[in-house]
């Protein structure tokens, strides 16, 4: 799997699986080696990760497994688990999620501490760079033209960046 290593970084935008960051990038086993190794070199398990979201992760598997993100399933996307709280940058399960889905969700956030201090300091950036940005947009078109760059999906952060446009109302073509 690492002589593929260039690939997934292609696939996966550059940008970690889980936290949405630019790392230098691993390969990461979605389902373990350890608890699935029948899945050790199928492309479909593997995930482009951070340091930080594989070393926190290692070789769990809970029993609801985690929310993963390269679901084929629109209803098993992450974007359908998971929110974002705009003023301290946390991510949180969706609320109205059944106790199975906003388990699972719970899980995935604690197990790859995905609210850690350094994410939370990345996201929180972001939030700040994008309200300087939007507060010095001179025109709509402007604006728009905001949008529709910062929620590009090769950016850091692009879940992120979405959920602060569309809390303002304000849609793109993603």
């Amino acid at each position: 799997w690492t002589q593929f290593i260039e690939d997934l970084r292609n696939v996966f935008s550059e940008l970690c699986g889980y936290c949405e960051r630019r790392p230098r990038g691993q390969v990461d086993h979605f389902k373990p080696k350890s608890k699935f190794p029948e899945l050790v070199y199928e492309w479909d398990n593997w995930i482009f990760s951070c340091a930080d979201c594989n070393s926190s992760k290692q070789a769990k598997w809970p029993r609801l497994g985690y929310v993963d993100p390269c679901a084929r399933s629109r209803q098993a996307r992450p974007e359908n688990y998971f929110e974002f709280d705009l003023l301290t940058g946390q991510i949180l399960p969706q609320s109205g999620l059944s106790q199975r889905r906003s388990r699972k969700a719970w899980q995935t956030i604690y197990d790859l501490n995905l609210n850690g201090p350094h994410h939370l300091k990345n996201r929180i950036g972001r939030i700040e760079l994008l309200t300087l940005l939007v507060l010095s947009a001179s025109s709509d078109d402007e604006f728009q033209n905001f949008v529709d760059g910062l929620a590009a999906i090769d950016l850091e952060l692009p879940s992120l960046t979405r959920a602060f446009f569309e809390d303002r109302g304000y849609t793109g073509g993603w």
